[in-house]
């Protein structure tokens, strides 16, 4: 027996006894070994010793989890995966028979009908995991094993499981991932992030072997079949064989079709092909090689060869990289970019919500998700941002999201949404998403699962199952910030007002604080990363992660991520590039009055701080306000300011309230507030005197209280059957709010006139939000205020006009006439446009109008522009003095 058998039977002992070796391929070599426990035979794969050294064990198996779960006729399962003795491995089923290389090897050409029988099943198979967020990335005769006849895929996910784990150090090795007569372009050109469509060529040229013998490209060496695929058209299947069908070969050369938006969608679409007779697609002529002197003039050179000039230029960059690296990888520069955002995709402070990031890069660092007002809608929505384009795409399906976060693999997205109040769960690629009830601070573990705290309990959900399960119990409610390698342990804000870092030990299930800051994640480096409350400076803290202690002091970096207020938004790559948000030159808001003209005149008086949620009082000689003094992002208290006096009255002290409205006919002012940490509407007297008194629990979370004018009854914005709708609720008569529209559309902002008859707010029911208005309470007929977008209405105080905020950035102002049985807009009248710094939020009102005419807004204290995105290359070996690529 070899010296490597003997080792591998000593490190497995008691698990599995090794027989022989099967074969060897790019990654791993194959033995056959019985499991003793299950007493079966398995083929055990171990990674080669030079990939394994860099991937690294741990990070490794938990990317493989991934694929544990795919459960398909046509997929080869993965039984167990483990590290011994220094060996990686994993472990699939022995299937007695050949792979698929090995029959065309012998046969050199297949019978049609049994060829494009067997792609289908492979294709049944890959369209599964594509809507599992599972990309095959290496699809090849070597990894198809043929059981009585029927094809098994093997080896799913393994290649992701590699590049995820391993990241940018592959290509140390001298190993690359993918074989060259299979890989799509985009894989040749070192796309680290290829979709479906990746699969499906290399699936198309499984097809093309098995029906001519050969793959559709050859070459003398590896560099010379990569120059093949960019930059030639391989010569059709028909053209080599009559008996093909031409709809079989029309299929195939779509499936191999150069950019990936010209072949098929999914695989299942490639099936489908398959077996209509009626499929043809229409090729280009056989092209040439690409001439890049012509191609440097767009007029002269068509969109798909510009678009794969920088493939070709990338295949030259994927072979120097194919060799071994002599440059240790922390000698790589520290590179600091501001991504660019062109007009109608920006990212600005108003897309944010304290204690919650509204940005995320992807796992490799190619890409980065981002939230930004939709013009058209006037809501938010999720912006796509490939760092090889210049301009970002919506994500369908992302409205009103927030919280974007990537899987640790890169395969799943998730984001909160604020209509629907739930977790949102899509493929990255996109797709319909999965919807979760969960809290908006939610995070994945390396496990492929998504951790969140409710009432007590830490759950843990894995796309695709029904339910959450349980793994522990917390004391105290409180945000998931980060999980821990091998779930070890989660990282928690207890609350918004406690800057105080906490970590929950899975085994004793006890939380106790481990640093002061906030927004906590764990690098692999061994540290935590977090922000400094009082300047948002990026902190690096040593931290063991099997201990759960911390092991050296903090050390401040040079990256400031709060410098506009912003709540210290940053994210990382698993390479660790950091991904913040930075702009304007304050820290905190000022009130600021804004005329009809759009002159600003500062009330200077008032201190500087966090303003969220502002009301004027009848006079307008006073404002009640959410309020936290400074740039802190905690909701703060309500406050109010005597504007006449000049004076300040902390109405609330516990730091969690927010929202507050006027009573119209007694000293009261309502509030959303919590009672038992759960959200409530409730009021307090307008001294300060007294502690507050609940009115209604809302349990879907936040939303508005707005009184009809005669104080009885209170319109709520809460969710409803699946989106934000409006609920009427009269204290004293009530016990829980009632539906009064309640449809699948989403309202907000809803405010009675002053006479009680009409009720104006605004709702996505024509496909974008525009405000209407309705009779109120009996509803009925529903009349359009605004005509080309808008959001967030307000009365004038004498009631003649609604103004609004309009798509196109302006307040408007809508002339009205009614009575109780009409409604009709006189006319429509641009005021001024919102100046850059000035806090809005489509999805509340956050201005009010003064009873002269003037509108209050909360301001950016020396904003002079719109929150910029900076992304940073190899930040954590500045910053820890250490590599993730270990």
């Amino acid at each position: 027996m070899s010296d490597v058998l003997t080792r591998l039977n000593d490190a497995l002992e008691g698990r599995y006894r090794v027989e022989s070796q099967l074969g060897e391929g790019g990654m791993a070599t194959v033995y056959l070994a019985d499991d003793l426990k299950h007493e079966r035979k398995v083929a055990l794969k171990v990674l080669k010793p030079e990939l394994a050294a860099v991937v690294g064990g741990e990070r490794f198996l938990g990317e493989i989890k991934t694929t544990a779960n795919l459960q398909h006729p046509h997929i080869l399962p993965l039984f167990d995966s483990g590290e011994a003795d220094g060996f990686l491995f994993y472990v699939m089923p022995y299937v007695e028979g050949e792979t698929l290389r090995a029959r065309i090897d012998r046969d050199k050409q297949l019978g049609v009908e049994e060829a494009v029988r067997m792609t289908k099943s492979i294709s049944s198979a890959l369209d599964y995991a594509h809507r599992h967020g599972v990309i095959h990335r290496d699809v090849k005769p070597e990894n198809v094993l043929l059981h009585d006849g029927e094809p098994l895929v093997a080896d799913f996910g393994i290649a992701l499981a590699v590049t995820a784990a391993g990241g940018g150090r592959l290509t140390e090795t001298g190993l690359s991932l993918g074989t060259p007569y299979y890989m799509s372009p985009e894989q040749a050109a070192a796309d680290r992030d290829p979709g479906p469509q990746s699969d499906v060529y290399s699936l198309a040229c499984i097809l093309y072997e098995m029906l001519i013998g050969d793959p559709p490209h050859t070459g003398s060496s590896a560099q010379a079949v990569l120059a093949k695929i960019l930059t030639e058209k391989p010569r059709a299947v028909t053209d080599l064989r009559e008996t093909v069908p031409p709809h079989v070969g029309s299929a195939i050369a779509r499936g191999l079709e150069r950019l990936p938006a010209d072949r098929f969608s999914t695989a299942a679409a490639f099936s489908e092909a398959l077996d209509d007779v009626a499929f043809a697609h229409v090729t280009a002529a056989e092209t040439a090689p690409v001439d890049v002197t012509e191609a440097t003039n767009p007029t002269a050179t068509s969109r798909r060869w510009i678009a794969a000039i920088p493939w070709a230029i990338a295949a030259v960059a994927t072979a120097v990289a194919l060799l071994p690296s002599g440059r240790d990888a922390s000698e790589a520069p520290v590179t600091r970019v501001a991504i660019h955002l062109p007009e109608g995709q920006e990212f600005s402070k108003s897309a944010m919500f304290a204690g919650t990031r509204a940005s995320a890069v992807s796992p490799d660092g190619s890409e980065l998700v981002y939230r930004s007002p939709d013009p058209a809608t006037g809501s938010y929505r999720l912006l796509r941002r490939r760092l090889d384009e210049l301009e970002a795409t919506p994500i369908q399906g992302t409205e009103s999201a927030m919280a974007p976060k990537y899987s640790r693999d890169g395969t799943w997205l998730a984001f909160r949404s604020n209509d629907r109040g739930q977790i949102g769960v899509m493929p990255a690629g996109g797709g319909t998403p999965e919807w979760l009830e969960a809290p908006i601070r939610f995070e994945w573990g390396d496990d492929g699962a998504i951790y969140y705290e409710s009432d007590g309990a830490i759950l843990r959900w894995t796309p695709g199952t029904a339910d959450p399960e349980s793994v522990g119990t917390v004391d105290g409610r409180g945000g998931v910030t980060d999980v821990l390698p091998g779930g070890r342990g989660v990282l928690m804000a207890r609350a918004v007002a406690d800057a105080s870092i906490y970590v929950w030990d899975a085994d004793s299930e006890e939380v106790r604080v481990v640093g002061e800051g906030r927004g906590a994640r764990y690098l692999d480096t061994g540290h935590l990363i977090y922000r400094r409350s009082e300047d948002d400076v990026l902190i690096a803290q040593p931290f063991d992660a099997e201990t759960l202690e911390t092991t050296g002091p903090a050390v401040t970096t040079s990256d400031l991520v709060g410098a506009s207020g912003n709540g210290g938004e940053f994210s990382f790559a698993v390479d660790g590039t950091l991904l913040y948000a930075s702009g304007g030159t304050g820290g905190a808001e000022q009130l600021v009055w804004i005329d009809r003209t759009g002159r600003a005149e500062p009330i200077e008086w008032l201190e500087s701080g966090s303003f969220d949620g502002l009301a004027l009082s009848a006079s307008g000689d006073s404002v009640v306000a959410g309020w936290s003094p400074g740039s802190s992002t905690s909701d703060g208290d309500i406050w109010l300011f005597d504007l006449q006096g000049r004076a300040r009255l902390p109405l609330t002290r516990d730091g969690l309230s927010t929202r507050p409205q006027w009573h119209p006919t007694e000293p009261l002012i309502s509030f959303v507030g919590r009672l038992d940490d759960d959200p409530w509407l409730m009021t307090i007297p307008t001294t300060g005197a007294g502690a507050p008194s609940p009115l209604v629990a809302l349990p879907t979370g936040p939303a508005d209280g707005w009184w009809t004018r005669d104080g009885t009854e209170l319109l709520v914005r809460a969710r409803g059957v699946s989106v934000r709708s409006i609920f009427r609720f009269i204290p004293g008569q009530d016990s829980v709010p009632s539906p009064w529209l309640d449809r699948e559309f989403n309202e907000r902002s809803p405010e009675p006139s002053p006479d009680g008859n009409w009720l104006v707010y605004s709702s996505d029911q024509s496909g974008r939000s525009e405000v209407y208005a309705q009779p109120y309470p009996d509803g009925g007929r529903v009349e359009s205020v605004s005509i080309e977008g808008a959001s967030q209405p307000a009365w004038s105080r004498d009631g003649t006009e609604v103004f609004y905020i309009g798509s196109d950035g302006w307040m408007w102002a809508a002339a009205v006439a009614y009575d109780a049985s009409s409604f009709v807009v006189e006319s429509r009248e641009r005021l001024f446009e919102i100046s850059t710094g000035v806090h809005l939020d489509t999805q509340r009102r956050l201005w009010d109008v003064a009873p002269d005419g003037r509108f209050l807004f909360s301001r950016l204290e020396g904003a002079v522009g719109g929150v910029q995105l900076i992304l940073v290359r190899n930040w954590v070996q500045e910053a820890t003095g250490e590599s993730l690529d270990r």
